[in-house]
This record gives structure tokens, sequence and C-alpha cells, in this order.
């Protein structure tokens, strides 16, 4: 998994996460066009390295904090 994306999440009391998004990555070179990256499974987590599951609309879930999150 590769590091790909950090970005802010909020939840319902104010609270600020710093998210990271990591992805699988595959090689495209045999791609015509070659060189290519393709990004696979995604994986979400707090900067703290809490999990966080997506729930779509820049809305996520973290079962340890028992909170939601939205981007911000």
């Amino acid at each position: 998994m590769k590091l790909i994306n950090t970005f802010r999440c909020q939840d319902d009391d104010g609270a600020i996460y710093e998210v990271e998004e990591y992805a699988e990555v595959q090689d495209a070179s045999h791609m015509q066009g070659g060189g290519q990256t393709i990004y696979g499974m995604r994986e979400y987590r707090t900067k703290d390295g809490l999990g966080l599951r997506p729930l779509g609309g820049g809305r996520f879930y973290c079962q340890t904090l028992l909170k939601n999150l939205q981007t911000i």
C-alpha cells in the first residue's frame, strides 16, 4: 500500500483528524501508453493509525471512536 493522499476530517463534536488515503499500486506499463500507474483497493486511516470505513460523499466511520467523520 502506498500513501497517495492526505486530507482533514471533522467529527460531530468539532474535533479535527488528519486522514491518510492508501492504495494498492498496480503497474500498467504493459498497457498502451506505458509507464502508467493504476490504483486498486483503497484504505483510509487517521494519522494516528485508526481505521476508517468510507461511507460515501466524503464521510467515514471510525469503529474505534464510534464516530462519523466528514471531510472539510
